[in-house]
């Protein structure tokens, strides 16, 4: 399903990621596309942007995601920042609450939907 504006990409992100749903999670990615890990390291393509995804949905994580800017670069092109909020559960207590940052770049496709070119955590908040 063609997503007709970029930040439909982030909450269909948050979706897949609460309901555990990693295809359709990485068919929200270009083939090409890349993510930038919080320690600055580069998954490239699908199947290491796929091993990140498995980490990822394996810790069964509660994401909470508001976008807070979409800039469009061209008619084509747009860099979506996001905050979040993310509830996993520990071994040793209830959970463990995370918060941050995200940026991401968009390009429309062939459809007019539109795909995740890049994506990253950028800081955490304390």
């Amino acid at each position: 399903m063609p997503r007709s504006i970029p930040e439909e990409l982030d909450k269909q992100f948050t979706r897949d990621v609460n309901s555990g749903n990693l295809e359709r999670l990485l068919a929200l990615y270009e083939e090409r596309a890349v993510h930038v890990r919080q320690d600055g390291t580069v998954a490239r393509g699908p199947d290491e942007i796929r091993q990140v995804m498995e980490e990822f949905i394996a810790m069964q994580p509660r994401l909470h995601l508001h976008v807070t800017n979409v800039v469009p670069v061209d008619k084509d092109i747009a860099v979506v920042f996001d905050r979040w909020v993310l509830n996993v559960a520990a071994v040793d207590r209830d959970s463990v609450e995370m918060k941050g940052t995200g940026i991401h770049i968009a390009r429309r496709q062939a459809d007019a939907g539109w795909l995740f070119v890049a994506t990253g955590v950028g800081n955490l908040i304390p």
